[in-house]
């Protein structure tokens, strides 16, 4: 960028009274369109907008040259000096920059679009990058759109479109002394930012499960595992993790960024649901509300049964989920059972499932719905 007088510039104030900015600007050919110096983007300006000359915020024993008469000449590193000089006073930001040392150094990087490593540049970003991602993991059914507008409701669903964060990032930050490339650079290098990238999708993993466990909508439930009423089979462990996977993966977050949410929060659900689908499939809730008759009550439950037949289900658990329970998670004794323990338990679970099949047969008239055999075949083959 060459150098250009001082009253070429011009000063315009953009946003709302909460969250303003000053640009400097150059004026066009249309008196109502100016060009921001740094971006190169036009700014439309309506009759109230302030519109002030650079030129003021100078002394008038700088603006022109007693020597010569000729006007202040200002290059880019003027100007970005100037700009967050003009914002610091305006906004009150406290942007701690320390210009005069190093801006010939930020802006050479800049230029070259390379990392701002180790630049006084980098170390403000990464002030910001700390309060750009939200604190909680919420997201709304709106993001199964996918909509490309830059709002921090729209975040889940561009964690892995580096072009679209970085226009969030700048404008959410309001950045726009550094290049575009440059912001690119950062989100995709700069370890302060890719963390707390990370830790925000752990936070929406996290409120995803929370959200299914306390009945929350808007998630997918597949019909081949009971749909709506997947809470109630046998197979809603299964059910449960696929629909976390399939619904953020849907919303546009990547497979293996959910997989480490969900063994991360395994703590969460694993056990919880494990323990469910084995009550509904020994111990339906059901059959003791609508059958009164004491004759007809179901004996209850043996704690070793459902001890043994959760084991056995973390066991075909990590047969499935190996990579991922290796890679985020954490193994536990009965994914690992040896071949003799596993023999015991699998010969134990084999006499007691049919022995409380009959059982729940024998005392209600009904027989238990295998139709989930296919899926627990398929999920654990």
């Amino acid at each position: 960028m060459k150098k250009r007088s001082v009253f070429d510039f011009r000063v315009i104030e953009v946003g709302s009274d909460d969250d303003l900015l000053y640009l400097i600007c150059r004026p066009t050919s249309v008196p109502d369109i100016y060009v921001e110096v740094f971006t190169k983007k036009r700014v439309y300006i309506k009759k109230d907008t302030y519109v002030q000359s650079l030129s003021v915020y100078y002394p008038a024993s700088e603006r022109m040259s007693y020597i010569n008469d000729e006007p202040l000449m200002l290059g880019k590193e003027d100007l970005l000096k100037k700009y967050i000089e003009i914002n610091n006073i305006h906004t009150k930001r406290k942007v701690e920059f320390e210009i005069e040392n190093h801006i010939h150094h930020t802006v050479k990087e800049e230029r070259e679009g390379k990392p701002l490593k180790s630049s006084i540049i980098t170390r403000a970003l990464e002030r910001d990058a700390e309060s750009f991602f939200p604190d909680t993991g919420r997201w709304t059914s709106g993001c199964f759109k996918r909509p490309d507008g830059l709002s921090k409701c729209n975040l889940p669903c561009h964690l892995d479109d580096d072009i679209w964060l970085a226009r969030m990032f700048r404008a959410d930050k309001n950045i726009f002394y550094i290049s575009f490339a440059s912001i690119v650079n950062f989100i995709k290098t700069n370890v302060v930012f890719l963390e707390k990238k990370h830790d925000y999708a752990m936070e929406i993993v996290k409120w995803q499960i929370n959200w299914m466990l306390n009945d929350g909508e808007n998630w997918i439930c597949d019909e081949e595992y009971g749909g709506d009423f997947v809470f109630m089979t046998p197979v809603c462990d299964l059910g449960f993790r696929k629909g976390v996977v399939d619904t953020l993966t849907k919303i546009g977050m990547s497979r293996e960024t959910v997989e480490e949410g969900i063994e991360m929060h395994s703590d969460l659900w694993r056990d919880r649901m494990m323990n469910a689908a084995f009550r509904n499939e020994f111990d339906p809730v059901f059959y003791s509300i609508f059958d009164k008759e004491d004759d007809k009550k179901l004996s209850p439950v043996d704690p070793e049964h459902q001890e043994k037949w959760v084991m056995m289900r973390k066991y075909q658990y990590y047969k499935q989920h190996k990579d991922s329970v290796d890679k985020y998670g954490g193994i536990e004794h009965a994914m690992v059972m040896k071949d003799e323990e596993l023999k015991q338990v699998s010969e134990y679970l084999v006499t007691k499932n049919a022995e409380r099949l009959q059982e729940i047969e024998e005392r209600t008239g009904r027989k238990q719905n295998n139709g989930y055999s296919n899926v627990i075949k398929k999920e654990h083959k």
